[in-house]
């Protein structure tokens, strides 16, 4: 994709495995436009990470996740 997707990818190696699954299980005609499934893509994932950093105990992670969702509004 870009620059910003390798970060991502390097720092959260499960994102790319994450998203395969999530485009197999929403069904495309749910949604009005491929932004919106996106857009829909975009905060189930980043649900799934805080629980996932939540579970694994990385606080300091999860203090920076606003930086994480900024990288995440980029792929867009």
């Amino acid at each position: 994709m870009n620059f910003s997707h390798s970060l991502v990818e390097m720092k959260y190696p499960q994102y790319h495995a994450i998203s395969r699954k999530k485009i197999k299980r929403l069904p495309y005609r749910n949604y009005q436009s491929k932004t919106a499934l996106l857009n829909k893509m975009k905060s189930s994932f980043i649900f799934i990470i805080k629980i996932f950093i939540l579970r694994k105990g990385y606080f300091q992670i999860l203090l920076k996740s606003h930086v994480f969702s900024h990288d995440i509004m980029l792929l867009s």
